[in-house]
């Protein structure tokens, strides 16, 4: 099945002439000549898979508004086409879209090759949300966070499920006092001698802990890290946090009992 492109362009015999061009070459060609047509196409219609937008499209909105508009309501790569090679321009869609810029005059080869990396860059993105979406859905069944820390810059991020191992909003930004703040006080000198110890050595650890939440709630974690090197040099030091609550709680109850 052809793949259908959206072409928006307010001349109609320059869409004409495009559009054939475009037949010629396998694709299937919806043609809108205002940006509210164009909007009501990419909304009325799913199998759209790539936009060719004009910016000038005559009287009412332009193509970067266009875009605009569509973008908010839907995930769809969008490739500019002007006649305009000012910077200007070309600054104008810089924060709409990655998906590419092309001038009219650049003939047909560099159109067809720049609609081509545009698909393949829109499925590269599409295929890693699907494989972020993966990760993390298996680290919260799992209930496996991750972490980092840059040493140069000292910021730390965390993963989403971090957040909620700690019962932390996401909003907070963390930092390493605030992280090993968590572990109980007889822990706490535990994760800091192997958190200074990767970054001194590049020695890594794998712990089982007690932490705090910010709820106030106990709960037993087994948290691992290791140190990144970049011309051996260590600049971050990541790794993962699981609660391991359940577990240990299971374990305690089943040495009662011998």
């Amino acid at each position: 099945m052809p793949q259908k492109i959206l072409l928006v362009e307010d001349e109609a015999i320059i869409a004409m002439s495009e559009a054939n061009m475009l037949q010629e070459h396998g694709y299937e060609v919806v043609t809108a000549y205002n940006g509210s047509k164009a909007i009501e196409a990419a909304n009325s219609d799913p199998t759209i898979s790539l936009i060719l937008m004009d910016i000038d499209l005559g009287t009412g909105m332009d193509g970067t508004e266009v875009a605009r508009r569509i973008l908010h309501a839907h995930d769809i790569p969008i490739v500019f086409l002007s006649s305009h090679a000012e910077e200007a321009y070309v600054d104008m869609v810089k924060e709409i879209t990655g998906y590419g810029y092309v001038l009219k005059n650049s003939g047909e080869f560099i159109l067809l090759e720049s609609i081509n990396m545009a698909l393949k860059l829109f499925e590269a993105h599409q295929e890693l949300k699907r494989n972020q979406q993966l990760l993390q859905d298996t680290g919260r069944l799992a209930r496996v966070g991750g972490w980092e820390f840059d040493i140069a810059t000292m910021k730390q991020r965390w993963t989403e499920e971090t957040y909620l191992i700690h019962e932390l909003a996401p909003t907070v930004e963390p930092d390493v006092d605030m992280g090993l703040n968590f572990f109980i006080p007889e822990h706490k000198p535990l994760i800091e001698a192997a958190v200074q110890r990767i970054i001194d050595h590049g020695e890594p650890y794998d712990l089982e802990l007690q932490i705090v939440t910010a709820k106030g709630n106990h709960r037993w974690v087994h948290t691992k890290g290791k140190a990144y090197y970049h011309h051996n040099t260590i600049y971050k030091i990541g790794g993962s946090i699981q609660d391991i609550t359940e577990l240990k709680e299971t374990k305690f109850e089943l040495d009662s009992y011998r």
